[in-house]
């Protein structure tokens, strides 16, 4: 793909993971074309694992050619490894932000 693609990155449940949604419906089309999948084809976030000592990050399944998922997923770690790094630098300098479910909320009266 000659055009830079549109993304968002999110931590993930596990320490260290984070996955990878491509958000431009026509990157995906055309993604999905390129590889000669067929429509409708459900592509799931790439999950990654940061690697904070080797500066790193990888699919959390490894490296996959032989399947329609492990294709797209090396294009789309070709196509934004070095931003996707960069945002998981910004997101591990935060700090995490907390989900409650409604039941694990608690109301105080003052």
């Amino acid at each position: 793909m000659a055009q830079k693609l549109k993304f968002e990155i999110t931590r993930d449940a596990a320490p260290g993971v984070y996955a990878i949604r491509l958000v431009d419906a026509r990157q995906i089309a055309a993604l999905l074309l390129a590889e000669g999948l067929p429509k409708p084809f459900a592509l799931k976030p790439l999950r990654v694992i940061y690697d904070e000592g080797g500066d790193e990050i990888v699919p959390v399944a490894g490296f996959d050619e032989d399947s329609a998922q492990g294709r797209i997923e090396l294009v789309i770690m070709n196509g934004v490894y070095g931003e996707a790094l960069a945002r998981i630098h910004e997101m591990s300098a935060a700090p995490a932000p907390r989900d409650f479910s409604a039941d694990q909320m608690q109301v105080f009266q003052y």
